[in-house]
């Protein structure tokens, strides 16, 4: 199959390899809460993140049950970063991870979202926070890994 010069697909760029991975080994997230857990803030010029959530859940609660993945931009204007999101402050959502309707107790969930926005300035440093809309909590022990891609022309 080819695609025509100018059509864009999605890569991995070996040169963009700075993966954020947060991660709470002593927290439970209630069911309605964003994590407040320390951050491993990531910087990089690429314009899209494929984000991974895995974690564990007691059993779902409800029909469109979703991690959501809010970006926290730092240093936006040299100095000052951008309010931490809570469950007060929602604000620039990125990706909505939908989880399956029914899911057996303590069952293991790998989900991912493509083509989530990143500031794409080099230089700028962003942190990354989970939302839980699941309807229960989630477990202790959850991973949120954002992994920079980029989109180039490219024939195949």
């Amino acid at each position: 199959m080819t695609f025509p010069v100018g059509s864009a697909i999605g890569v991995t760029d070996p040169s963009l390899l700075q993966v954020a991975a947060n991660s709470s080994t002593t927290s439970v997230l209630t069911n309605g809460a964003v994590d407040n857990e320390a951050k491993t803030a990531i910087t990089t010029g690429a314009a899209f993140a494929k984000v991974t959530f895995t974690g564990q859940l007691a059993a779902t609660g409800k029909v469109g049950a979703a991690v959501y993945v809010y970006r926290r931009d730092l240093a936006v204007d040299g100095v000052k970063s951008e309010t931490k999101p809570s469950a007060a402050n929602r604000r620039t959502r990125i990706a909505s991870i939908y989880l399956p309707d029914t899911l057996a107790a303590s069952t293991e969930v790998v989900a991912s979202a493509n083509g989530c926005p990143l500031q794409g300035i080099t230089g700028k440093a962003s942190e990354f926070y989970i939302g839980n809309d699941t309807g229960v909590s989630i477990s202790a022990g959850w991973t949120l890994k954002v992994t920079p891609m980029s989109y180039k022309a490219q024939e195949v």
